[in-house]
């Protein structure tokens, strides 16, 4: 889903690999950046029910024995992504790229439901996309609140 999001907002001027476990990476125009993760989002969210089933993705939480033995409410399945781009700023190793979407990617994951969440350190104030601060350095898109 996210190659073929990917593919469809950027032309094919994008690249998606897969890290490891959950964790995928995706090189692409800054520009079209913010925009292709909400759509991933966007289409997540819209195949919850799938994963689910259609009374869980309304409800939004599932049930299910925990390990201790006991009925526990979890939420649904989520994407958290993080955007760190190199449109203003410039990196000097893979090194810092990886330790910054690190922890934006931590983050995201403190966030309820699915989300878009990109460093801000050095914008401008030019950034025309939707956004909500959580502090004076990220901003985010979630698709919905829960």
């Amino acid at each position: 889903m996210v190659e073929e999001m990917a593919r469809y907002e950027s032309n094919h001027l994008s690249f998606v690999g897969h890290i490891g476990g959950d964790d995928f990476i995706m090189v692409t125009t800054p520009e079209k950046s913010f925009s292709i993760c909400q759509s991933i989002i966007c289409q997540f969210d819209k195949r919850l029910a799938q994963f689910h089933g259609e009374s869980e993705a309304l409800a939004g939480y599932y049930q299910s024995i925990n390990r201790k033995g006991e009925c526990e409410r979890f939420p649904l399945l989520a994407l958290s992504i993080a955007i760190i781009s190199t449109e203003i700023r410039k990196y000097s190793s893979y090194a810092e790229i990886s330790s910054i979407a690190s922890g934006l990617k931590k983050k995201a994951k403190q966030q309820v439901g699915s989300v878009v969440i990109r460093d801000q350190r050095l914008l401008s104030g030019a950034d025309n996309c939707p956004k909500k601060p959580t502090s004076p350095h990220l901003s985010h898109f979630q698709n919905r609140p829960r």
